[in-house]
């Protein structure tokens, strides 16, 4: 029997906070899809938990899925996250769900006690989760698997965490995870960075923390590369730039 290799991703920002008419980009879960594909995973984007129909794709998606993916940032997102997790646990409890991005990194205990949150990733997720994945389809420890949080026998287990990998390393942004499931003029409009983290402290600001005040940027070879590559492929009106820190 193939053992199922499925992975379900959602964005817990919802549309009335975006102001958006479609579920806003989240170009951490692009990062990730990427990654999951190139280490043979399927993985399939689920609509905001209030957009009707989804209850039902969800569903028919966790059938034969293997982890359930929720990118959350500090605020209301927590609650929207926290109902579509629920939502995944009452389907199918045997699902593990995992939570990443800035809100789980920085709260990460507070985050792991909830009942229907099983893993905790913290910081940069590429390396963590397809590892978290290779344990839970092998049966294997994941109490080594660095940047991971778990529960074990009632306890929390905080792993430590990963060193701060060069972002040269990753694959190009996986834009095809919402043009599959919202079509192609989602690309029409293009959010990219060239760069992550940021080396200054501001008090009001989360990237530091997340990325240890360690800045990365692609080589000037990668980044060309990935602008033909978008452009030749989407053919946007437009590029966005979303660099946490572009004037570094």
């Amino acid at each position: 029997m193939v053992r199922p290799k499925k992975i379900i991703l959602y964005n817990s920002i919802n549309k009335p906070f975006a102001k958006t008419t479609t579920d806003p980009i989240n170009l951490g879960l692009l990062a990730l899809s990427s990654i999951l594909k190139q280490n043979g995973y399927q993985v399939v984007l689920i609509p905001n938990i209030d957009t009707p129909g989804t209850i039902d794709i969800l569903k028919k998606e966790l059938s034969d899925c293997v982890l359930v993916g929720v990118s959350c940032m500090t605020g209301d997102p927590i609650l929207n996250g926290l109902r579509f997790s629920q939502t995944v646990k009452e389907i199918n409890p045997k699902i593990p769900v995992c939570w990443g991005g800035y809100h789980a990194t920085i709260d990460y205990l507070n985050t792991i006690k909830n009942k229907y949150i099983d893993f905790v990733i913290r910081g940069q997720g590429e390396e963590t989760v397809v590892e978290l994945l290779q344990s839970i389809i092998n049966k294997t420890k994941q109490t080594e698997i660095k940047g991971l949080v778990l529960k074990s026998n009632k306890k929390i287990i905080v792993n430590p965490i990963r060193d701060i990998q060069p972002i040269d390393k990753y694959p190009l942004y996986d834009y095809d995870l919402y043009a599959g499931r919202y079509g192609k003029d989602i690309t029409k409009s293009i959010i990219y960075c060239s760069s992550r983290g940021c080396p200054f402290e501001c008090t009001f600001c989360s990237v530091s923390n997340f990325y240890h005040k360690a800045y990365l940027f692609y080589s000037e070879k990668r980044f060309l590369k990935d602008i033909d590559t978008i452009v030749k492929k989407y053919n946007p009106k437009f590029i966005f730039f979303w660099d946490d820190n572009f004037f570094v």
